[in-house]
């Protein structure tokens, strides 16, 4: 995964995150976390500034394909090519 600045075009994170591709990524509500789901089973949670992943989950049985974040940045919603949607308590 890559992260672009839209303002001047320049790389500014990139992120091996997931075997198999990445399918979905989130942003909290203040910027500084990024949430990714992909074909690894793994929703995984990032600092923004500095690339370290410091969570992971692996719950759902098939590629997790959406995520959103509520407003407060508290909770994580998935939805997964299972037939789930799980609502995870993150903040």
């Amino acid at each position: 995964m890559r992260l672009w600045d839209v303002e001047t075009g320049a790389q500014v994170l990139r992120l091996d995150a997931h075997v198999g591709g990445a399918d979905a990524v989130a942003f909290s509500p203040d910027g500084k976390v990024l949430a990714t789901s992909g074909r690894d089973l793994a929703i995984k949670f990032w600092e923004v500034n500095s690339g370290k992943l410091f969570y992971s989950i692996v719950d759902h049985d098939k590629p997790v394909l959406t995520l959103a974040i509520n407003a407060d940045g508290t909770r994580l919603a998935t939805g997964s090519g299972d037939n789930t949607v799980r609502l995870w308590q993150v903040g």
